[in-house]
């Protein structure tokens, strides 16, 4: 098959009014590696149930739709799964809950499940698809039977061990009639063994070390009419500059992006801000990472930038109560930044 027969579809279940931009970074990974792309997503303006998911896929010629979910949606993503299937394509979940409940998601129908960040484990996909050799990220060539990641998963989430180890202390080798399945070889993965029947999971891959050498997202996938309220398209000022959190609170699954930070530079930031100041006139931006302030010599770099090259701007984000102190709110404060949402930690 070739790569221009190859349409990918994601569905984003969860009603929003904003565009979801973690969705064009995914998309950017799919069109690098030869996908077509479109997105369905439930909107107030413009609401989606299953059916709807299914016409689209089948109006548009999908050969793989990928559901990012939630726990809230749960119950309708499993349905969209099960009709999509009945369909023919390729069903793929990826997002907080699958990345908990990976065995779940299989048993409810999805041929693959994608654990955590999701953007190397799709590249890695998309060159199975198209049937190129895939290169081993498992070079262990180990796996989890299905009730051994749910013991990881546990482990995982009640804070005891970080995933690696969780997933560590429980993998066995592969055996040999499942080795020359290519999917074994690509890690982060759940997904059911055609040949045994057996659920089986590959171990989790690294954490995404350098975000700035990511594809820069793509923003044509969506439906721009569907976000748009007073003649403005909505979330254009959403930004993110860092990854992970270091909190442990107890409420909050950290699986998709761990609790290591990572951060894109200040460069890569400004010249997103500019894109949007340009093309669409809006200064006043959500930076929406799950804790800005974690790193101090980031929020140091991105206040001196963003100072430097929007005086104008203004700013808000999210913190933690002990990751600030009244020189570094200083420091946000002249730079722009006039909300900070404090979680509550437990």
């Amino acid at each position: 098959m070739s790569n221009n027969q190859h349409k990918f579809l994601i569905v984003y279940p969860l009603t929003v009014g904003e565009i979801p931009r973690a969705l064009s970074m995914l998309a950017a990974v799919l069109k690098k590696e030869g996908f077509e792309v479109k997105t369905a997503v439930n909107t107030f303006k413009k609401p989606l149930r299953v059916p709807d998911y299914v016409n689209i896929a089948k109006e548009w010629g999908a050969t793989h739709v990928g559901i990012s979910m939630y726990t809230l949606q749960v119950l309708e993503a499993y349905e969209i799964a099960k009709a999509m299937k009945e369909i023919g394509v390729t069903v793929v979940l990826g997002g907080a809950h699958p990345s908990s409940h990976p065995v779940e998601g299989i048993q409810h129908g999805a041929d693959i499940v994608v654990r955590g960040e999701g953007e190397d484990t799709l590249k890695e996909l998309c060159r199975f698809w198209k049937g190129e050799k895939v290169e081993t990220s498992n070079r262990s060539m180990t796996m989890l039977t299905a009730e051994n990641m749910d013991k990881a998963n546990e482990n995982f989430a009640m804070k005891r061990v970080n995933e690696t180890s969780a997933s560590r202390k429980l993998e066995e080798k592969i055996p040999e009639e499942l080795i020359e399945n290519d999917l074994s070889k690509i890690k982060s993965i759940t997904f059911r063994d055609e040949k045994t029947g057996k659920i089986i999971s590959t171990p989790p891959r690294t954490l995404i070390g350098k975000l700035d050498d990511l594809p820069t997202p793509v923003h044509d996938i969506f439906d721009d009419d569907a976000f748009t309220v007073n003649g403005v398209v909505r979330d254009h000022h959403r930004l993110y500059t860092t990854r992970g959190c270091p909190g442990r609170c107890t409420y909050c699954n950290s699986g998709v992006f761990g609790s290591k930070i990572r951060v894109y530079s200040p460069d890569t930031i400004v010249e997103r801000i500019r894109e949007v100041v340009n093309e669409h006139g809006i200064t006043n931006f959500n930076i929406a990472d799950d804790n800005f302030t974690s790193k101090k010599s980031h929020v140091e770099g991105m206040c001196n930038a963003i100072k430097r090259e929007f005086p104008d701007v203004t700013w808000r984000v999210n913190s933690r109560v002990d990751m600030v102190n009244p020189e570094m709110l200083a420091m946000m404060k002249d730079a722009g930044c006039y909300m900070i949402s404090y979680g509550i930690e437990s």
